[in-house]
Parts: structure tokens; sequence; C-alpha cells
């Protein structure tokens, strides 16, 4: 019984010290999944953002080559 409860504390433990970074899904895996799910394309974002469908794809790949400016 004890190690039973060891374990599980064990593995609370691991869980609460998993942080964003760990997982493999990053922001721009998120916004373009949503984008996806709202069936638009990167050009309806575009003209409803007034921002260069080009940074949005940049965005979307984490791409920061892409912008002039570092910034």
């Amino acid at each position: 019984m004890i190690v039973k409860g060891f374990r599980r504390n064990r593995v609370q433990q691991e869980a609460e010290s998993t942080g964003f970074d760990a997982f493999d899904l990053r922001l721009g895996d998120l916004m373009r999944g949503e984008r996806a799910t709202m069936g638009k394309s990167l050009l309806d974002v575009q003209r409803e953002l007034k921002i260069k469908a080009a940074y949005i794809a940049a965005i979307e790949n984490a791409d920061p080559t892409a912008f002039d400016t570092p910034g």
C-alpha cells in the first residue's frame, strides 16, 4: 500500500511539473486548426484582419524570418 501511494504521488508531481513547452502542439498549430475548423483560408483571414497572408502563415509556422523587423 505504501508503494501504491508513493507511485500516485510521483505521477501527480510529474503531471504538475509538465509545462506548455513539453507538448508538441504549438501556438501556430492551434491557430491553424482554428482557422481550418472555421473553414477559412489564409486570404479570408487576410481580408478580415488586414494582415498579410504571408505574415499569418509565418505565425502559424513559427517563422520569424518572414517579418521585416525582429520585434
